[in-house]
């Protein structure tokens, strides 16, 4: 093992990989630690989807459109894997009055964000889906979403970032970082000491307790998803389809086609707030992707349990309902496999990123849509370890708009 580096990271997910490409792009002795394998966990189960309808204005849409612009340049001239890229649109798909009423303000409030996002009826949401049942009244759609392979793209991005130099140590765990004088000198790994000025945390879902490794409280917890996978099928859908909540009344609606709530009532977010409590059926969230090999993904029953990542007959069942009932024609598929991952949650939906209050010591973590934020968080994150000029802003995304963040301090 190298015994320094300009830079550290710890994590091979997504979010990790992706700044390490860049940054070793621009710095010599970059390297990446991961406890377990690259693209190991949340990185390697997930729908791959690269959205920008479902984002939240500032840094979570900036972020979006940023990735949409670069992936398909990486495909061309940086990744040497097929990471079965594919621009087809995303679809959004509601079912009651309610729900249609309030999609016509949300598409106008996108619209006016520069996000072309458009309101389709029944009738015209079946004639580019026709295998959607007669319950679904209408859809948002946006041509210029993107799906991709989520395993492939972690890998791809590894990849890159080698040959740029970078190293990549895979079943290492980092066991402490170590301050001098209030900034970061070194951290110690299970196969040794590397001395660095610079660590990144990108470490989701167990971010805080490489935060509490500098005394910082990083509040970003795992939420689980459970999914179902079928049987290789004739093509069935053409796009990734996502379903929405249930809402009962105008102001839940309205937050239907938001991929993440935002938990604080309208407030800054507290460095010490917890997960919700959540009801599997309610919180679930319909999703519907099919892959190059002519399998569907779906999905998803979320909760939060900590770390377990055991999938539950409840949860599949409530996929398994929500499958057929907008899918008639699933009803006699073979299920192959299910799986259940976490995927990191903050308070209010935007994840954790940039500079914190150890000198030398960066977040970038929280990333529940981590494909939609990769390269250009990557990218940003590069620019702010070398002083270059950011894509994106970084500013709403840093750990200090947490209120009682000082003080944890």
């Amino acid at each position: 093992m190298k015994k320094s580096a300009q830079a550290v990271i710890i994590g091979g997910g997504i979010i990790g990989c992706a700044a390490a490409y860049y940054l070793a792009k621009e710095i010599d002795d970059v390297i990446l630690i991961e406890k377990k394998c690259i693209a190991g966990e949340s990185s390697g189960a997930n729908y791959g989807m690269v959205w920008q309808q479902t984002r939240q204005d500032g840094y979570d849409l900036a972020a979006a459109r940023r990735s949409l612009e670069i992936y398909p340049q990486l495909c061309r001239e940086v990744f040497d894997l097929d990471i079965e890229y594919e621009e087809k649109g995303g679809m959004t798909l509601f079912f009651t009055d309610l729900q249609a009423e309030a999609a016509k303000g949300y598409v106008e409030y996108k619209n006016s964000l520069g996000v072309p996002v458009r309101l389709l009826s029944g009738k015209e949401t079946r004639s580019l889906e026709p295998a959607l049942s007669s319950r679904v009244t209408g859809s948002l759609f946006c041509a210029e979403e993107a799906q991709l392979n989520p395993f492939y793209t972690t890998l791809a991005f590894a990849r890159a970032a080698q040959k740029e130099g970078a190293t990549i140590y895979q079943g290492v765990e980092v066991l402490s970082i170590n301050l001098d004088r209030g900034a970061v000198c070194s951290i110690s790994t299970s196969e040794g000491k590397i001395f660095t000025n610079h660590v990144i945390n990108a470490a989701g879902s167990w971010a805080g307790t490489v935060g509490a490794m500098v005394g910082l409280k990083v509040p970003v917890f795992p939420h689980r998803l459970q999914s179902l996978v079928t049987e290789q099928i004739p093509k069935l859908l053409t796009r990734t389809i996502q379903g929405s909540r249930i809402a009962r009344t105008s102001e839940e609606a309205a937050k239907t086609f938001q991929y993440a709530y935002d938990t604080t009532g309208g407030n800054r977010p507290c460095i010490n707030q917890q997960p919700p409590a959540e009801c599997i059926i309610e919180s679930s969230l319909f999703y519907a992707k099919p892959t190059v090999n002519g399998n569907i993904v779906l999905g998803t029953a979320c909760d939060f349990a900590g770390y377990n990542r055991e999938t539950s007959y409840e949860a599949l069942a409530v996929i398994a309902h929500m499958a057929k009932m907008i899918i008639p024609r699933l009803k006699d598929v073979n299920i192959i496999r299910s799986w259940a991952n976490f995927d990191p949650w903050t308070a209010d939906g935007i994840p954790i990123v940039g500079e914190t209050g150890v000198k030398g010591f960066f977040i970038a973590a929280g990333h529940g849509t981590g494909m939609s934020h990769a390269p250009a968080t990557g990218e940003a994150l590069a620019g702010l370890i070398t002083g270059s000029a950011a894509a994106i802003p970084l500013g709403e995304a840093n750990i200090n708009r947490f209120t009682g963040y000082r003080e944890e301090c």
